[in-house]
């Protein structure tokens, strides 16, 4: 047993000396590249800060590194490049007491970010359902919207006013005939979202 694991130490010694040695080969690849734009220069150095803790057991980083790190995670993502959450993802790791404004930061930078509004979403399960059903939706902040079932000629069955701060509700189909209904979701904004429901008993 005992030479079973001083095996796998050698093992694990020996791979861990070629990890070292090909992140030094690496390393040294990336020093040679030449940089010029800003997004290339944060590349390189949050590769160089990698790749050399790599094969560590324990990773510590000089304030120098950290500085480095905090510059680069302090950047506008579209001006700084992925190299930007890489370094916001390194320091994570040694603090999770890091914010990032990226809407402020981006302007600062003369980008503007747009945040993309919620698309109402809505879909009903189970679908074919027997005695109740269970609608799941997605509604954008302060909008309202109502849920309307209609039968197959177009008559109004159930009408069920919908809230953004809740995302499902259930409600009985056991007063439905059986058949194929058609349902439809109209929010504030003017948005609609149409499915079918098919009611068995």
């Amino acid at each position: 047993m005992e030479s079973i694991l001083n095996y796998n130490r050698n093992v694990f010694s020996i791979a861990d000396s070629s990890l070292v040695l090909t992140a030094d080969n690496i390393r040294f690849v990336n020093e040679s590249i030449y940089t010029s734009e800003t997004i290339e220069v944060n590349e390189q150095v949050v590769n160089e800060i990698s790749l050399s803790v790599i094969g560590q057991e324990q990773i510590q980083f000089s304030e120098d590194v950290i500085d480095q790190l905090e510059i680069i995670a302090a950047q506008c993502p579209l001006a700084g490049g992925n190299a930007v959450f890489r370094a916001r993802a390194i320091l994570s790791l040694i603090s999770d007491n890091y914010v990032y404004d990226d809407i402020n930061i981006c302007l600062q930078a003369g980008i503007i970010l747009r945040q993309i509004s919620k698309t109402p979403t809505a879909s009903l399960y189970p679908n074919p359902a027997n005695n109740s059903v269970t609608l799941v939706y997605e509604l954008p902040e302060v909008s309202t919207a109502e849920f309307l079932l209609f039968n197959s000629v177009g008559m109004l069955q159930l009408k069920k006013q919908l809230k953004s701060d809740i995302t499902q509700t259930s409600f009985s189909t056991e007063h439905l005939a059986p058949g194929v209904y058609n349902y439809r979701v109209n929010t504030s904004s003017d948005f609609q979202l149409n499915g079918k429901l098919v009611i068995i008993h």
